[in-house]
């Protein structure tokens, strides 16, 4: 099992954060524009805070996805997704980058 550093330090399984990037990049491609900064965001937020609730159909499409279960967001994934979600303007503006350091 190979072990990559994420940009907040936490050493995770390479199979699983290939495994998120996948499910990430094919909401970025799919997705429209509107839809992919939504959706982000509801990441963002329910990564930060489990309590988070979802706007409308954020959670089926997230799941659909492969970025959250319906037990929540397991802590490896929390991980690689708040090291890849890069903030500008204060978190008015999200992008998609590699996690890894």
């Amino acid at each position: 099992m190979e072990k990559v550093l994420l940009r907040n330090g936490s050493e995770i399984d390479k199979n699983i954060v290939v495994a998120i990037m996948v499910g990430m990049e094919m909401l970025l491609k799919t997705e429209n524009p509107m839809d992919k900064h939504i959706l982000l965001y509801e990441l963002r937020e329910r990564c930060k805070n489990p309590n988070h609730e979802f706007y409308a159909d954020s959670e089926e499409k997230l799941k659909q996805y492969g970025l959250i279960q319906s037990i929540g967001i397991h802590e490896s994934a929390r991980n690689i997704i708040l090291s890849a979600i890069k903030e500008e303007e204060g978190g008015a503006i999200m992008t998609w980058e590699s996690p890894m350091a």
